[in-house]
């Protein structure tokens, strides 16, 4: 099957009436170890200079499979009131590649229990296509022999509330619904559409060694059916998480995430597709490091705070 078929089966598997519409965003099997990428006003919730770099290979040895790199960086100002962040993303899929700067401005209201928080987020994508690769021995559309590169702005906003047990938050990641190419098949014109994120989770103490987290993540895109990733995840002795995921559209994730020293961590997942792309790949592979750096201002966390658990 040559470029050209591949990205035309992918285009006709996400064809609605006149736009194609579908979920667009990285996909990320450990978003509950770092959700600046989907929430603007998580921004320094981690109480510190929190750092986080990810990088995901998704349905290794099928051909045009997703590859995403992300680094994110946080921190609550001197009045710890305010923060700020940024996140840089670069998300390839085949012939496409999206890359993003996006900087995070969240206000945040204490509680009796612990911050509720309001987000705003601005953003800059590059969309890339590389439409001139794709093309076949056969003259299909003298139109479809061009690259696209296009600079595109963009604006989210968010809320977000956490406590030493709990989170709950929803969040819109990029409000504006932009045009990513002027090039158009047949009566179908591809635009940035825009999604929708609820997220929370609960820790529940079994015991002075052992504490269970679940978790979950909803998804919703116009034309697209909702998309859930119901987790559960299990605290050793304060130091090792081990958990899995379940994805409705059909894939679960092992993951474990270490607590290697008190500013450090790492994390890895592995995700499994059900159905046939799952039998014709590797499954996908997600590793993790964050640095968390307390300043004078930083709360110094103690156990079951919300820099332990969110």
């Amino acid at each position: 099957m040559n470029k050209f078929l591949t990205f035309a089966l992918i285009l006709i598997a996400t064809l609605t009436t006149t736009t194609v519409s579908a979920q667009q965003d990285p996909l990320y099997s450990q978003h509950m170890y770092n959700k600046l990428p989907l929430n603007p006003a998580y921004a320094g919730s981690r109480d510190a200079i929190s750092a986080t770099a990810l990088y995901r290979r998704q349905w290794i040895g099928f051909p045009g499979a997703p590859n995403t790199g992300t680094f994110s960086l946080h921190s609550p100002l001197a009045n710890r009131k305010l923060a700020l962040g940024m996140n840089v993303t670069t998300d390839e899929h085949g012939i496409t590649n999206n890359s993003a700067v996006s900087g995070q401005f969240a206000y945040r209201i204490p509680t009796n229990e612990g911050h509720l928080s309001f987000g705003l987020q601005a953003s800059v994508n590059n969309f890339r296509v590389s439409l001139a690769s794709a093309t076949s021995a056969v003259d299909y559309d003298p139109s479809l022999t061009a690259d696209v590169n296009r600079f595109l702005g963009n604006a989210g906003a968010g809320i977000y509330y956490a406590t030493e047990t709990y989170y709950i938050g929803a969040s819109i990641p990029n409000l504006i619904e932009n045009t990513l190419s002027e090039v158009q098949v047949g009566n179908v014109t591809a635009e940035q559409s825009r999604h929708y994120y609820a997220m929370g989770g609960y820790v529940f103490d079994i015991n002075r060694t052992v504490k269970v987290r679940p978790t979950v993540l909803v998804k919703y895109v116009d034309n697209a059916p909702i998309q859930a990733d119901l987790g559960v995840a299990v605290l050793l002795q304060e130091k090792v998480w081990v958990g899995g995921q379940f994805r409705t559209m059909g894939a679960m994730d092992v993951m474990v995430e270490y607590q290697a020293t008190e500013s450090m961590r790492v994390g890895y997942s592995y995700g499994q597709q059900l159905g046939a792309i799952g039998m014709n790949s590797f499954g996908s592979h997600e590793v993790l490091v964050g640095f968390d750096i307390a300043t004078k201002s930083s709360r110094k966390p103690k156990k079951g705070s919300i820099r332990c658990f969110f």
